[in-house]
């Protein structure tokens, strides 16, 4: 199930804040970003061992957020992203 059926069958029209953590997923999960156009604020843990997080950030650039926090690299790290001003 991609993020958007999700926020669909669970009548979200956004949230405030979303948490994820899709261990190791996340690239998966960031092929299809529609979905977050539904998402004020997003605190997200990247696995670098399948990835790189600078495509995430590009993403999350291109969907109108802004990295509020930038981790220190080491096997995993934590960005948190927004605000997206555009929610009600």
């Amino acid at each position: 199930m991609i993020m958007s059926e999700l926020f669909d069958l669970l009548e979200l029209n956004y949230v405030d804040l979303l948490k994820m953590d899709a261990e190791g997923m996340e690239f998966e999960v960031f092929k299809d970003s529609a979905w977050l156009e539904r998402v004020k604020r997003i605190l997200l843990e990247v696995h670098l061992s399948v990835g790189k997080p600078g495509w995430i950030s590009q993403r999350m650039k291109e969907a109108g957020f802004q990295a509020l926090q930038r981790p220190a690299y080491d096997e995993n790290c934590v960005y948190t992203f927004g605000p997206r001003n555009n929610l009600s």
